[in-house]
């Protein structure tokens, strides 16, 4: 069973190797700890960010609001007779 020191050891020896090799989550830029590192090598995310990502109730897409353009060519037209 590991000490303190040698999990202090352990995480040190991660992180070096971590900055040295450029593992960093893809979305926030993070170094994944030593425990993440599997899910790190599948999805090149943090567990977080792979967990959040992998949800099912993701927000919908943003739909970005019409243009004036747009929004005029989506008004009906008016017709006048007289």
């Amino acid at each position: 069973m590991m000490n303190k020191d040698d999990l202090e050891r352990r995480d040190a020896a991660w992180n070096h190797v971590a900055r040295r090799e450029g593992y960093a989550c893809a979305v926030c830029g993070e170094i994944p700890p030593y425990g993440e590192r599997e899910v790190h090598f599948e999805t090149g995310l943090c567990g977080y960010h792979a967990y959040t990502l992998k949800k099912d109730d993701k927000p919908p897409p943003y739909n970005p609001p019409l243009q004036a353009t747009e929004r005029q060519a989506a008004l009906p037209r008016m017709t006048t007779s007289i």
